[in-house]
């Protein structure tokens, strides 16, 4: 039987991770765990809405793509996420992690609805204007998410950042 190194036991004693739930990291706890629920809440919905709504016909309040359409449009979107995350940190260090993460979610939420409706909004253009901000419906829909990673990161000291990011 090997002893375990000291450093190994004291390390274990301080990340206790019940000191999530109490001041005076309880409140950046309780709100990065909000955050971080509301826009995987808002992901989810999302990635589990779009190939039912692409392939649902017209005359359903779909956009009538094929199942090969729909597997391309999707595919086309993420690429655009991969865009997303790749640009979002450049971002964030230009103008700040805040506003480059409000301005990611916002226009999210202007295009995704946007995305929704095209095939009322643009009849028989509707497949263009899908395959157009469908990218961009990925690129700020989820480019965000490269956030968490150094944010959550800087909540919580050393000995608690893992727990902490876990938790969130």
């Amino acid at each position: 039987h090997v002893k375990e190194p000291e450093v190994w036991l004291k390390r274990e004693k301080q990340a206790d991770w019940r000191g999530l739930l109490r001041p005076p990291y309880l409140a950046r706890t309780l709100q990065s765990t909000a955050l971080a629920t509301t826009v995987l809440f808002a992901w989810w919905g999302l990635m589990a809405w779009l190939p039912p709504f692409l392939s649902a016909p017209v005359s359903q309040g779909g956009a009538g793509l094929s199942i090969v359409r729909t597997s391309a449009w999707i595919f086309i979107m993420q690429t655009g996420t991969f865009c997303g995350y790749l640009t979002f940190g450049w971002m964030a260090d230009r103008i700040g992690r805040r506003p480059a993460f409000a301005i990611y979610v916002y226009l999210a939420a202007i295009l995704t609805p946007l995305y929704g409706f095209a095939p009322k909004l643009f009849g028989a253009n509707a497949e263009t204007w899908l395959l157009i901000i469908g990218p961009l419906v990925g690129f700020f829909g989820t480019g965000y998410f490269v956030l968490f990673g150094s944010t959550l990161a800087e909540l919580y000291p050393t000995e608690m950042r893992g727990a902490g990011q876990g938790f969130a």
